[in-house]
């Protein structure tokens, strides 16, 4: 069984909706001879050989067109198809001035619900009017985004990639963020070298945590002198020691114990030291040892170191 063959296409296949041209706008306007273009190319007429084609070409569009369109296009002659397309443009978009362009392009923001390439293409059309690169696109397509889905892209993206890889980073991060309470998708991003600084940045803090601790375990011990000592624990030290040394001092205390002394003054005088015997209990200037020694050492000197020489004073 043969197949039927599709029916011819009709002049009006693919035609477009008709233009007025009311209002000016240069969004319109560019999407109505882009559908123009599409008949063209179902019709194969999208490259007329000679000026007897660009006409037919030249009266299928004016049939598209009405209104105020349809008057601006009456009587005029194209010798291409190009011309006709920018004299088609140049007439129903606004007419800015380079300032003005240039305040357009910078006032662009992304708006909630834009797809990353609907927001791409709005720049490019902007910056194609205004005279702007590459460069400036990429540039403006980054700076408006959200925060967080920039901040995505920038670590996720090299700052070689091209545009269409920007393009879809940007969608998977706007595709998840639409996504309210699921829940079941995380984003993964390639950061390795961020992670890798990161991670060297922890090792290095490690490390210097390490050695602080290690030094204050291997550092010594401080040996308190008995100099640096307060000056109670000193007298106690010290009575100690004079009680070691003679057990008269001790013995008078025990004494002075069992005679009913009271206990405060014996507490009181226990705690005076002698400056030259060391003992507990009396004052240098009632030392017995030191009037033994002044005494021995007056008998040893000679008449003429006697007579010229002063008496020791210890504490003085």
């Amino acid at each position: 069984m043969a197949q039927a063959q599709a029916p011819p296409l009709r002049p009006t296949d693919f035609l477009p909706s008709r233009f007025s041209g009311a209002s000016v706008d240069r969004d319109t306007c560019t999407a109505h001879f882009l559908s123009f273009s599409d008949y063209l190319d179902a019709h194969g007429l999208q490259n007329p050989g000679d000026q007897q084609a660009l006409n037919h070409v030249v009266g299928v569009f004016k049939r598209s067109l009405c209104g105020t369109a349809r008057l601006w296009i009456e009587g005029k002659a194209f010798n291409t198809l190009q011309q006709l397309k920018d004299s088609f443009l140049g007439r129903f978009s606004p007419r800015q001035s380079n300032f003005a362009r240039a305040k357009e392009f910078e006032l662009i923001t992304y708006e909630s619900g834009d797809s990353a390439e609907i927001h791409f293409s709005k720049i490019r059309r902007i910056a194609e009017r205004a005279g702007y690169g590459n460069v400036q696109i990429r540039d403006k397509f980054l700076s408006t985004l959200p925060n967080k889905c920039r901040s995505a892209v920038v670590m996720a993206v090299p700052e070689d990639a091209g545009m269409p890889e920007l393009i879809d980073r940007a969608q998977r991060f706007l595709d998840l963020q639409s996504e309210e309470g699921s829940g079941t998708k995380e984003v993964s991003f390639a950061v390795h070298d961020s992670s890798l600084e990161l991670n060297a940045l922890k090792e290095q803090i490690n490390q210097i945590q390490n050695d602080i601790v290690q030094s204050r375990q291997s550092r010594p011990e401080r040996r308190h002198s008995p100099f640096l000592r307060p000056r109670h624990q000193r007298s106690h030290s010290n009575s100690r020691h004079g009680s070691r040394s003679g057990s008269g001092s001790r013995n008078s205390f025990g004494n002075a114990n069992r005679n009913g002394t009271n206990w405060q003054q014996t507490s009181t005088s226990s705690r005076i030291i002698c400056d030259y015997c060391h003992k507990n209990g009396h004052k240098w200037r009632s030392c017995r040892k030191l009037e033994k020694d002044m005494r021995e050492r007056r008998s040893s000197m000679s008449p003429r170191r006697h007579s010229g020489s002063q008496d020791f004073h210890p504490g003085k």
